[in-house]
């Protein structure tokens, strides 16, 4: 983003010149428009393809952009006091491959985990952030072997798709951790709920009989697996 004014054309500090030029009203245009366009919604769905494992590029620098500091958040406002709290926002993703890939157990990852830092990016912002949206199995509707059949599968998908933007209302939202389970180090208080494996109690993870370290995978036995998964249920995380 290029800043018409800067507060300090010496040294370049992101959010400074976010800051300063939302306060004097010199945020590019389009920019500012954006901003408008967020605060005056209630309900906001993201639409996009699931593109290398996250979002495209193209709406990431969207959010680059016109997430910015000062205007859409601050140190004192974010999270449960963000500026954006009282409005909803869900994510809506099309993915090439099958449901069963992209749930918790295949091969493509579990595609609502993959979308945990997007949705965490709303909540900063202050949003109550529905559990997205995910169309499976787009890239079989391009292939050429059966077209009857996969139009009928992305028609399926299509009316299954519409019947739940119906019930949005309806739509639970996601989980995350409450202002009273940070300690003064913003630290995960002992005892607080655990909603995601991103944020949780413990360095390690448990995978199905191995430990994960950030230096390397040792072997751990199925009794401390079992063990630990049940200390750490994954409350807020779900597969279909």
């Amino acid at each position: 983003m290029s800043f018409p004014q800067r507060k300090n054309p010496e040294r370049f500090y992101a959010q400074t010149e976010q800051r300063f030029n939302g306060e004097q009203g010199t945020l590019p245009a389009d920019v500012q428009r954006e901003i408008n366009d967020l605060l005056w919604a209630d309900f906001i769905l993201f639409q996009f393809p699931l593109w290398w494992f996250g979002m495209p590029a193209i709406v990431k620098g969207w959010m680059d952009r016109v997430f910015a500091y000062g205007t859409l958040y601050t140190g004192s406002r974010r999270f449960h006091n963000g500026v954006c709290r009282g409005r909803r926002a869900i994510l809506s993703v099309t993915a090439g491959s099958s449901a069963e890939a992209c749930s918790y157990d295949g091969r493509e990852g579990d595609t609502r985990l993959i979308l945990w830092p997007i949705n965490y990016a709303l909540h900063y912002l202050g949003f109550t952030v529905l559990d997205p949206l995910i169309l499976t199995s787009i890239g079989e509707a391009h292939n050429d072997h059966d077209r009857a059949a996969h139009d009928l599968l992305l028609k399926a998908q299509l009316e299954c798709h519409g019947e739940r933007l119906i019930e949005l209302d309806t739509r639970p939202a996601i989980q995350f951790n409450a202002e009273d389970d940070w300690d003064e180090r913003r630290k995960l208080k002992a005892g607080a709920p655990v909603y995601s494996p991103f944020i949780r109690h413990h360095l390690d993870l448990q995978l199905g009989g191995v430990t994960e370290h950030p230096d390397g995978i040792t072997q751990a036995t199925k009794g401390q697996a079992d063990a630990r998964h049940h200390d750490e249920e994954w409350d807020g995380v779900t597969s279909e």
